[in-house]
């Protein structure tokens, strides 16, 4: 599956690119003040498994009022998320289910 150019940023991690998006939206778990912004990722110029980060916070346009957990996800953590999970296994050059990585 092609991961759209639209709302999404491009990432360099070890030389190689990347594709990563931030939700435009909370999702309706997320309104519920549920934690977990999920960020999903896939290498350019290749249709292969997707990766999927869950960061341990809220969304930033959410209505949850806890505010040290409604901080913004940034590209350096995204590159260090991507590192994590090739170390653990993710193969984002092959095609292949999504793989899910929970970051800490």
């Amino acid at each position: 599956m092609a991961f759209p150019k639209k709302g999404s940023r491009r990432i360099i991690v070890d030389g190689i690119g990347y594709r990563w998006r931030y939700p435009p939206k909370p999702t309706q778990n997320q309104e519920d003040a549920e934690l977990g912004v999920i960020v999903t990722v896939q290498q350019l110029n290749c249709d292969g498994a997707v990766l999927v980060l869950i960061f341990p916070r809220y969304h930033m346009s959410g209505s949850y009022s806890a505010l040290e957990l409604r901080k913004p996800v940034l590209p350096s953590e995204v590159a260090q998320s991507i590192q994590k999970a090739l170390s653990a296994g993710w193969q984002g050059n092959k095609p292949g289910k999504a793989f899910f990585w929970n970051v800490q």
